[in-house]
C-alpha cells in the first residue's frame, strides 16, 4: 500500500490505532515491513471487525485462532534457529556482531493485534539475519548457506501476511456466494407467502440460517489459507 492509499484509509477509519517505531536493521526486514504491514492491518481488519458482524464470533474466533497458530509456529522456528545461531557463535568464541550502517525506524499504525505480533516476527528475523551475517562475516559459514538460509527467513515472514490475505479473499468471495444465494431465494419465498409470513420468515432467517451458513463459509476460507 503507498502512502496515498494508507492516508485515505486511516481518515476514514473510524477505531482506535496504536503508532509503534519499530527499527530494523536489516533491509531486507525493512522491505518486509514496508511491503506488507499496512495491507495486512486492513485485512486483519476485515477479518476481525466486518468479520464478526456478518459470522458471528465463533466462527471469526475459529479464524483468527488459524492465523495465530502459524503465527506461534513461526516464532518458535525463528527461536530455534537463533539459538542454534547462538550456540556457533560460542562454539566460534564469536563476541563482536555485525552491525547496520544505516537502520530504519519505521511509522507502524496498528489497527489489529495480529500487527504487532507480526512487528515482533520481524523483530525476530532481524536478530537472526544480524546472527546469520556475523557468522558469514567471520567465514564459519559459507556464503551459499547464508543466502539459502536468508531465504528460508523471507519465506518464514511472508507465510503470515499471505495467510491473512488467503483467509480475506476466502472469507469475501464465500460471503458474496452466500448472499447471491439468499438474495436469489428472496424472490421465489416473497411470492409464495403472504407479506406477513414473508416478514416473519425474514426474521427467522436473519436469526437462524446466518449462524449455519457461517461454519462452511470459515471452513472453506481456511482451507483456502492453508
Amino acid at each position: 500500500m503507498d502512502s496515498t492509499a494508507k492516508q485515505e484509509w486511516l481518515q476514514t477509519y473510524q477505531g482506535a490505532t496504536l503508532r509503534l517505531e519499530p527499527e530494523f536493521g536489516s533491509p531486507k526486514v525493512n522491505h518486509m515491513f514496508q511491503r506488507n504491514f499496512d495491507h495486512m492491518g486492513r485485512n486483519a481488519f476485515f477479518i476481525s471487525v466486518r468479520g464478526r458482524i456478518t459470522l458471528g464470533e465463533e466462527q471469526v474466533s475459529q479464524a483468527e485462532q488459524y492465523i495465530y497458530d502459524r503465527i506461534n509456529e513461526i516464532t518458535k522456528a525463528l527461536d530455534r534457529k537463533i539459538e542454534a545461531a547462538k550456540a556457533v557463535m560460542l562454539d566460534a568464541g564469536i563476541t563482536v556482531l555485525a552491525s547496520y550502517n544505516r537502520p530504519m525506524k519505521q511509522e507502524a499504525v496498528i489497527v489489529s493485534p495480529m500487527q504487532t505480533r507480526y512487528i515482533k516476527l520481524l523483530q525476530k528475523a532481524d536478530e537472526l539475519l544480524m546472527y546469520l551475517n556475523t557468522l558469514m562475516l567471520y567465514g564459519e559459514i559459507p556464503e551459499r548457506e547464508h543466502s539459502k538460509r536468508e531465504l528460508e527467513i523471507k519465506q518464514h515472514m511472508r507465510t503470515v501476511p499471505s495467510t491473512i490475505r488467503k483467509m480475506t479473499i476466502g472469507l469475501r468471495n464465500r460471503l458474496t456466494e452466500v448472499q447471491a444465494k439468499e438474495a436469489a431465494k428472496a424472490p421465489a419465498k416473497e411470492g409464495a407467502k403472504a407479506p406477513e409470513a414473508a416478514n416473519e420468515d425474514s426474521i427467522a432467517s436473519s436469526s437462524s440460517e446466518a449462524p449455519t451458513q457461517a461454519a462452511p463459509v470459515v471452513e472453506a476460507a481456511i482451507a483456502e489459507a492453508a
